[in-house]
C-alpha cells in the first residue's frame, strides 16, 4: 500500500529498480531522466515507505508497553 501511494514517477522508478531489477543507468535511459533523479526517486521512496511502516509500529509497541 505504501508503494502504491508514491507519486507516479517515483513509483515507476522504484518498481523498475526493486521489482524489475533494472540498474539506475537503465532506468535513466528508459525514462529519459538523469541517474541522479533516479537515485533521488529511490531514496525518497525508501524514506517514505520506512516512515509509513516504522512510525505506526512504534506507536503500536508503545501502546502495549
Amino acid at each position: 500500500r505504501s508503494i502504491e501511494g508514491l507519486p507516479k514517477k517515483c513509483h515507476q522508478v522504484f518498481v523498475l529498480s526493486r521489482y524489475v531489477g533494472l540498474e539506475n543507468a537503465e532506468i535513466s535511459k528508459k525514462l529519459g531522466i538523469s541517474q541522479r533523479t533516479v537515485e533521488t526517486h529511490i531514496s525518497n521512496a525508501i524514506r517514505r515507505i520506512k516512515s509509513e511502516i516504522i512510525f505506526p509500529l512504534i506507536l503500536l509497541m508503545a501502546a502495549f508497553s
